[in-house]
């Protein structure tokens, strides 16, 4: 047995903070080793897009320094416009021809020039209802301009970037075992947009990111920049509108996905991500959507030798991503 641990960082940035997680060992029984987050400029980040290299290079050095972290691998995961997520079928091909057909045929599903992004895809499985049989596939697509700015600053602050992912398709790892192998919508309430995934119990058939719209932008804002927002406390009537804003985003994507799929019975639904947290949310959206609406991402909900059971404590589902991103590269 090896004396040496593996170790990564989970690490999620947005207009607002960058937020790290990093674990080590065994993806089936990890430990925590330090979990911090750290406030950026105003304009350092914008819509997901980094737009100060210099000023977040300088953060992420303050972050490693204020928590004493020594692992330099990291996996980034990111919720922005410039990620495309589809669901694609294609002819069933010899192994060897998969990856030249998927990425010939995947302009008819991305409505950008393949030159300007960067591809990845993952195999769902096989439709036999139709003949000749066709694979399913989940496409992935991002901005190659965008990644290579984040990819730039990274490695400028002399860390390894091991993976990025796309945020909303990062939270498998941690979807409570009450929550599993059923139906299940996946909604990320991340500080600047949001995202829902809608999978059958075994594989994913829906993702979307959905934009906050100027008045639930503003009303976020405004909480981010209240020094109370760690309280996760906002006013009832602001509370009111932003759980009516999502509630109808969920309401659509679930009306789309179920015309779909009309055979699966969608009755669970999961929130994570820093708005989620915000008190009586939950609660809301429990009630407009009539069906259980609940929270995950907390640390203590996964095996890991060390556990936080102080949910007072940053360690929860503003981390969702982060915590999920590192139990990924415990894996690989």
């Amino acid at each position: 047995m090896s004396i040496f641990r593996k170790s990564i960082v989970g690490m999620e940035i947005d207009s607002t903070e960058i937020r790290v997680v990093n674990l080590q060992g065994a993806s089936d029984k990890p430990m925590l080793v330090t979990c911090g987050r750290m406030p950026l400029q105003k304009g350092v980040v914008k819509d997901g897009r980094v737009q100060n290299p210099k000023l977040l290079y300088k953060a992420i050095l303050q972050l490693w320094e204020k928590n004493n972290i020594k692992c330099r691998n990291v996996i980034l995961g990111l919720n922005n416009q410039d990620i495309t997520v589809r669901f694609a079928v294609f002819p069933k091909v010899p192994e060897d021809r998969i990856d030249s057909l998927i990425r010939f045929q995947s302009e008819d599903y991305i409505p950008i020039p393949l030159e300007e992004i960067e591809l990845d895809y993952a195999i769902l499985g096989e439709d036999s209802t139709v003949q000749p049989a066709l694979f399913r596939v989940l496409l992935v697509a991002a901005r190659k301009e965008m990644l290579f700015d984040y990819i730039s600053v990274l490695q400028e602050a002399k860390l390894n970037v091991i993976d990025i992912g796309a945020s909303m398709l990062s939270l498998e790892a941690i979807i409570p075992n009450t929550l599993k192998n059923v139906p299940l919508a996946i909604i990320n309430l991340s500080n600047d947009a949001g995202s829902i995934v809608i999978n059958d119990g075994k594989e994913p058939g829906f993702a979307r990111i959905f934009s906050y719209n100027t008045v639930i932008h503003e009303i976020i804002k405004e909480h981010l920049d209240n020094k109370s927002s760690s309280e996760y406390k906002m006013e009832e009537n602001k509370v009111e509108a932003l759980c009516e804003y999502i509630a109808e985003e969920i309401r659509s994507s679930v009306l789309y996905y179920q015309n779909q799929q009309p055979d699966v019975n969608l009755n669970s639904f999961a929130i994570t991500g820093g708005i989620s947290c915000i008190i009586g949310l939950a609660k809301k959206l429990t009630d407009k959507l009539e069906a259980d609406v609940s929270m995950f991402g907390y640390l203590d909900d996964i095996n890991l030798n060390y556990s936080q059971n102080d949910r007072s404590q940053p360690y929860g589902p503003d981390f969702a991503v982060c915590t999920s991103l590192a139990l990924r590269g415990l894996e690989e």
